[in-house]
């Protein structure tokens, strides 16, 4: 045997020597990333949308369970029903890159629940229109900065406070509120909504108590320059 082929062996030896481990860490580092992810979506409440992403030759030329390895696993949509099963959602680290999350249409979810959306913080859109939306609740919602879509259904006891919270969200662009609607009226609206020029599209569902807005000189002095607006909805009554 020659010298160069010793030399072959022997790089190939540590090669074999340091991609094991890797290998092997990668395997303990999926089982587990998988094994939290299963344990949730095997909860009744929970339902998803999940794709893994990775090249086209990947998926072309590679076992599934190659791909599952090194690809990257992107939670398109999150669905949970109980209080227990958002709070399970929030200690998954992968759900908190959740691109959607939404409330079941059948959830038995509450306040105290609600308490765990500050740990969905790179979430984009917002689904939560079967589920009345207090105050304290757009508090937690309007600590998610990275929403640009929110549907939500408000509660009666709404209050133009508690709307304020999301002017915080500046890539918040549709807002979507569900009937039926109760909240403050269509000059209070007007003045939250031109603290929030980024918004493209606004829309309540129901009519809204009061007169029609009108507008004047005073109210479009209100505007910042520029503005978004591209859709603006406030139907109302007597």
């Amino acid at each position: 045997m020659t010298n160069k082929t010793k030399i072959k062996k022997r790089h190939l030896a540590i090669f074999l020597l340091v991609l094991l481990p890797v290998l092997f860490l990668s395997w303990r580092s999926l089982s587990h990333r998988y094994s939290a992810f299963n344990q949730l979506l095997n909860r009744p409440g929970v339902r998803s949308n999940v794709v893994i992403e990775g090249s086209p030759w990947m998926h072309n030329n590679l076992p599934t369970f190659v791909i599952r390895m090194f690809g990257k696993l992107k939670l398109r949509t999150l669905f949970v029903t109980t209080d227990e099963d958002l709070a399970a959602a929030a200690e998954v680290e992968k759900c908190q890159e959740v691109e959607t999350l939404c409330f079941d249409d059948k959830n038995r979810l509450t306040s105290a629940g609600l308490i765990h959306l500050p740990h969905f913080s790179q979430t984009k859109g917002f689904l939560g229109e079967s589920y009345l939306f207090k105050d304290s609740d757009l508090k937690q919602l309007g600590q998610l900065s990275e929403l640009n879509v929110i549907r939500i259904t408000l509660h009666e006891e709404i209050t133009l406070e508690g709307l304020s919270e999301l002017k915080s969200l500046k890539n918040l662009n549709r807002l979507l509120i569900e009937k039926p609607y109760h909240g403050p009226n269509v000059e209070e609206l007007w003045e939250l909504f031109a603290q929030m020029p980024q918004l493209a599209e606004i829309q309540i569902f129901d009519k809204i108590e009061g007169q029609p807005l009108v507008l004047t000189d005073r109210h479009l002095e209100q505007l910042p320059e520029p503005v978004n607006w591209s859709f603006l909805h406030l139907p109302s009554y007597d």
